[in-house]
């Protein structure tokens, strides 16, 4: 079931939906961390709530860039694992 719905400027009625996802950092890491998407978002918008999440307490220019990642989801883990 949606989350939001809205109209769009040209009429069309646009639903989107969040998504929980369960973080962790390469494949050891016994941590993980939820952060919240949207169905909707690409992937390095993905990639940046991502960061967001599990690199909280760090200066931003310290964290990984977006585009030096990668997500790596499976099918039979609720887990997305970032890769560096």
């Amino acid at each position: 079931m949606p989350d939001q719905c809205q109209t769009a400027s040209y009429g069309r009625v646009l639903c989107v939906q969040s998504l929980r996802v369960k973080l962790k950092v390469g494949e050891t890491v016994k941590s993980e961390v939820v952060c919240k998407v949207l169905d909707c978002d690409t992937i390095s918008q993905t990639k940046d709530k991502a960061l967001d999440a599990l690199y909280t307490n760090t200066p931003y220019t310290q964290r990984p860039a977006a585009h030096d990642v990668q997500l790596c989801a499976y099918w039979l883990s609720p887990v997305v694992v970032v890769k560096r």
